[in-house]
C-alpha cells in the first residue's frame, strides 16, 4: 500500500493510533527495499549492519547510570545498544531505535510529529517506535491477539510460538486490537511482582518499570504453588509511583517457560466501571517543613531519596542532607534555621 497522506496520519496521531502509523511505516520500509524485514525479525543487528544505512555500536552501560536500553543518534545515523541479559530484549531495542530512523525518512509522517508540541511529539515518536518494533517482531499473520479478550496464558503460548520476539513486543502488540471501551493493562514482571514492561489502554495506567506490585506478587505466589497460572482480584490494586492505588481491578497471571518472568493482564472488575483511586497522604520529608500533602497519582518520587517533593515547599528528604552554615559563627544551621535563618543565634 502507498503511504497515507499527511492529513490521514495527522488524524491517526490525534486518535493516538500509533499501531496504524507504524503499520504504514513498515509498509513503506518494505517498499524501500533497504532492509529485509524477515531478516530484521531474526537478527536485526546483522541485517542493519548488512544494509549499511545505519550503524550499530554496542556500549556497556555504567552500573550507576540510568538503565536506558539504547538510543538513536540521528546526526551520525547510529544506534547505540546497551546490551540486556536477553537477546530478545536487544532485538526489540534495535528495532525500536530503527523505528526512530524510519520516522525521519517518511516525510508524510515527519511533517506530523515534528510540528506537534514538544512533549506530544516525543510521546508519539516513542510510541510509534515501540509499535514499529512490535510489528516486525510479531507480525499479525503469526500471532493474532486482541486486547479485548487476551489472557496471560495466551501470551505465554505466543511467546513460545514467536521465540524471536521479546515479551515487551508481545505486550505492546496485544493492545493494537483494543477497542475504545476496553480498559486493559498488559504487564511483564518478575516473580516478585516487579514491573519489567507495561502498556495500558483506556482508563488504566501502565505501572512504572521497577515498581513492585504487591497484588501481582500475591497472585504469582499462588501461580508458583499451582499450575503456573492464577487469577483474581488485585489487592490492594495497581500502585502508582505516587503511592496512590487504582482500585477495583482483577488480574490474570501466567509464568512463562523461563520460570523467571510472567505476563499479567489487568482489567476492571466491572466492565465500563469508573476508575477509583485511594490517595495517599504523606508528611513532607523535609525536617524544616512538616506539611502534609497528597502526591499526584503519577508523580515520580525523587530518584536520590525515594520521597516525593512537597507541594508546599518543593523539598524532598534530600533537604535534610543539605549543609548550610552561618557566615558569622560558621556553625551549621538546624533544619528549622535553614527554613528561616533569622531564628539562628550566633554563639
Amino acid at each position: 500500500m502507498d503511504v497515507p497522506d499527511r492529513s490521514y496520519l495527522a488524524s491517526l496521531a490525534r486518535r493516538h493510533d500509533h499501531w496504524a502509523v507504524a503499520a504504514a511505516l513498515v509498509a513503506a520500509e518494505r517498499r524501500r527495499g533497504v532492509h529485509d524485514l524477515d531478516a530484521l525479525r531474526i537478527d536485526p543487528v546483522a541485517e542493519v549492519t548488512r544494509a549499511g544505512e545505519v550503524q550499530v555500536a554496542v556500549e556497556d552501560l555504567p552500573q550507576d547510570d540510568c538503565p536506558v536500553a539504547g538510543y538513536y543518534d540521528h546526526t551520525s545515523r547510529t544506534i547505540i545498544l546497551h546490551p540486556s541479559p536477553t537477546l530478545a530484549r536487544d532485538r526489540f531495542t534495535i528495532l525500536h531505535e530503527l523505528g526512530h530512523h524510519v520516522q525521519r525518512l517518511v516525510p508524510e509522517w515527519a511533517d506530523v510529529w515534528c510540528v506537534l508540541p514538544a512533549h506530544e511529539g516525543r510521546v508519539a515518536n516513542e510510541a510509534v517506535a515501540d509499535a514499529f518494533a512490535a510489528h516486525i517482531l510479531v507480525p499479525p499473520d503469526l500471532v493474532d491477539l486482541s486486547g479485548a479478550d487476551v489472557t496471560a496464558r495466551q501470551l505465554v503460548a505466543a511467546h513460545v510460538k514467536v521465540s524471536t520476539a521479546s515479551r515487551s513486543a508481545l505486550a505492546h502488540q496485544v493492545l493494537r486490537g483494543a477497542r475504545p471501551a476496553d480498559d486493559v493493562a498488559v504487564v511483564v514482571c518478575d516473580l516478585a511482582g516487579e514491573v519489567v514492561f507495561a502498556r495500558a489502554h483506556g482508563q488504566l495506567f501502565a505501572p512504572a518499570r521497577g515498581l513492585v506490585q504487591p497484588g501481582l506478587a500475591v497472585l504469582l505466589k499462588r501461580a508458583r504453588a499451582g499450575s503456573a497460572t492464577a487469577s483474581g482480584d488485585l489487592a490492594p490494586g495497581l500502585v502508582a509511583t505516587s503511592g496512590a492505588v487504582h482500585e477495583g481491578l482483577r488480574a490474570d497471571v501466567a509464568i512463562d517457560t523461563s520460570g523467571r518472568f510472567a505476563f499479567a493482564v489487568i482489567r476492571t472488575q466491572r466492565r465500563l466501571a469508573p476508575a477509583t483511586w485511594a490517595d495517599r497522604t504523606v508528611e513532607c520529608a523535609s525536617a524544616a517543613c512538616g506539611e502534609t500533602f497528597t502526591p499526584e497519582h503519577r508523580a515520580a518520587p525523587c530518584r536520590t531519596c525515594g520521597e516525593h517533593r512537597c507541594l508546599a515547599c518543593g523539598s524532598c528528604a534530600c533537604a535534610n542532607d543539605a549543609t548550610a552554615t552561618c557566615p558569622t559563627c560558621h556553625l551549621a544551621y538546624t533544619a528549622a534555621e535553614r527554613a528561616q535563618t533569622d531564628l539562628h543565634e550566633c554563639w
